[in-house]
């Protein structure tokens, strides 16, 4: 995807300002981590040499709930259905629906 695209707008969603972070964040997230970044490192590979990738390290300063999703004073995971990346093109919704996502391209 080329730089500049609005992820938001390609998606439907609508972006928040964090209040922590000056960074966007779903608004339609039921819940939302605000980090601030702590290291960030290149890997090497088996031969020695730096991958084409990069590690983000960074610590929580702000956790945002959306209060839909608390039921007895914790997060109803029932009720947030949290999606999970699985790997390839797969996801799952609570671990027993498998379903495939093509990242939309421009």
């Amino acid at each position: 995807m080329e730089y500049g695209v609005n992820e938001f707008e390609l998606a439907g969603l609508t972006s928040a300002m964090g209040r922590l972070v000056e960074a966007p964040y779903v608004a339609e997230a039921h819940a939302v981590l605000e980090c601030r970044t702590t290291e960030v490192i290149q890997p090497r590979g088996i031969d020695g040499e730096k991958a084409d990738t990069f590690m983000v390290f960074g610590q929580v300063v702000g956790i945002h709930i959306s209060e839909t999703i608390i039921r007895d004073g914790r997060i109803d995971m029932a009720l947030s259905r949290p999606i999970g990346r699985m790997g390839y093109l797969d996801y799952a919704d609570g671990g027993t629906d498998v379903f495939q996502l093509v990242r939309p391209s421009t």
